[in-house]
């Protein structure tokens, strides 16, 4: 999973800004056979806190987190807060 949420960043440009919504429902758009393999139980929150501790993990190298959050529409299409992100 590490690896194609790494790929799903590195298609960013550089500069741009982005959310876990976003790198989720690419996750589910383009992989969704991956997504449901690596959820093991428990709460869709949790396991999308999982996915957003990925994107943390690149910090430095492919992302800055920046400062506030964003608001954007989750995967059950209702709108929510969480971290935002800028390619580097």
């Amino acid at each position: 999973m590490e690896n194609i949420v790494k790929n799903i960043i590195a298609e960013i440009q550089s500069g741009y800004f982005f959310d876990a919504h976003f790198v989720i429902s690419k996750l589910v758009e383009e992989h969704s056979d991956d997504y449901l393999s690596e959820y093991r139980g428990g709460s869709t929150a949790s396991y999308h806190g999982y996915l957003a501790r990925l994107i943390k993990g690149f910090e430095g190298t492919l992302v800055e987190q920046q400062e506030g959050m964003s608001w954007s529409k989750n995967i059950h299409n209702n709108y929510s807060d969480c971290s935002l992100w800028k390619r580097l």
